[in-house]
């Protein structure tokens, strides 16, 4: 009984650890994937419904509004921040895996039996979506008008389809670079804050398509399957590139004392990506951003911000041609420069988050939801991302 559960908890492994990613549709649900990409996702700005380019005066600056870098007030040193998303399926579905892990039993030499119980598993992932990530690690340096840090992040997703012989289709992508922000004020009060900044990365990815068969022959003839996730990936896998940013923030010059109006347009991602070898990996595309943001003022040891994004406003980044899709609203009220409490509209749909800002430590977190299809309301995606940051 206790090989059987170690062959479901391998084959399960298998699945979450290759990227998965599931649903209702089958193999549709694979062309129809239209999330908008990033490569590094902030989880305050989820929080706010994704709307930060108007502000992103933190190290994130540099995925999302280089001029943010100028409007950093300390000088910090992040040397351990990980962060971890998750959807609520892969929640649901891990509580399932784990109920028939529990009831499993049955003799690991019988195919039959190995075979019933991959079955099962993948049964789970049938007509659910499954993500797991981003899952980032981003330390750096950062000041006012300087932000230099090393990124990693990596989304794994899955799909099963097709009830009658199950296929599992895996996708894993994962970006790992190096990034440095600059930015400066200009004219009379630092009304004008200018910012740039320069990525290089390596991007990897794998996609695989398994079916029971292949899982069951993998697991009876003890196949080395990430030996040839590996030369998979080497094979056709890897890419990489150097991409540049722009941006700016300009503060109205009008109610400055009353709410602080202020606009923003940021260029993001103008480079190349070079495939290193005979690659499928997705390429990473220009954007052109705008921003509106107020800043309310109410008493000293509370601070506010309201904002309104449109991103990729030339639609590059995805097959589709949604408005809705790229509008994002958000607000943050910030008490004693500690306490944290955002909301915002994320592609149409609700966001929440939550934060604590301390000395050496910081913890954010944020709930929202992720369009797949071509226009708001198609394929939703719930998720939640955490991060924890230990800092100097």
């Amino acid at each position: 009984m206790k090989k059987i559960k170690y062959i479901l908890l391998f084959t399960f492994f298998i699945a979450c650890s290759s990227g998965l990613y599931s649903n209702a549709f089958g193999q549709a649900r694979i062309a129809l994937d239209n999330e908008l990409l990033s490569i590094v996702k902030s989880v305050e700005a989820l929080g706010m419904g994704g709307a930060y380019y108007s502000k992103s005066n933190s190290k994130y600056a540099a995925f999302y509004n280089p001029a943010g870098i100028a409007r950093v007030d300390e000088t910090t040193i992040e040397y351990f921040p990980l962060t971890l998303g998750i959807d609520s399926d892969t929640i649901s579905a891990l509580t399932d895996v784990s109920s028939i892990i529990t009831a499993a039993s049955g003799d690991i030499t019988d195919p039959n039996t190995i075979s019933a119980a991959i079955n099962s598993i993948l049964d789970v992932f049938m007509g659910r979506f499954v993500t797991i990530g981003p899952l980032t690690f981003f330390p750096a340096y950062t000041r006012k008008g300087l932000s230099v840090g090393f990124f990693s992040s990596t989304t794994l997703k899955a799909t099963a389809y097709n009830p009658a012989i199950t296929e599992l289709q895996a996708v894993a992508r994962s970006d790992n670079g190096l990034t440095a922000t600059f930015g400066y004020n200009f004219l009379r009060d630092d009304a004008l804050s200018f910012g740039v900044s320069f990525k290089i990365l390596l991007r990897a990815q794998v996609d695989k398509t398994y079916t029971v068969f292949d899982l069951t022959d993998i697991i009876v003839n003890q196949k080395a399957i990430f030996g040839d996730i590996i030369a998979d990936l080497f094979e056709n896998g890897l890419a990489a590139g150097a991409f540049a940013s722009v941006g700016v923030i300009y503060d109205l010059p009008f109610l400055q004392s009353e709410i602080a109006p202020r606009i923003a347009v940021s260029l993001n991602d103008v480079g190349y990506l070079y495939r290193l070898n005979d690659s499928n990996v997705d390429a990473i595309n220009p954007s052109m951003n705008v921003a509106l943001g107020i800043s309310p003022r109410y008493y000293n040891t509370i601070k506010s911000d309201i904002m309104i994004d449109f991103t990729d406003l030339f639609f590059l980044n995805s097959n589709d041609t949604s408005i809705l899709k790229r509008i994002n609203i958000g607000a943050e009220m910030l008490f004693i420069d500690t306490y944290a409490v955002r909301v915002g509209i994320h592609q149409g749909y609700p966001t929440f988050g939550a934060g604590l800002n301390f000395k050496y430590f910081s913890l954010d977190y944020a709930f929202y939801t992720e369009e797949l299809g071509y226009d708001v309301g198609q394929f939703r995606d719930f998720r939640h991302i955490i991060e924890i940051n230990f800092k100097l």
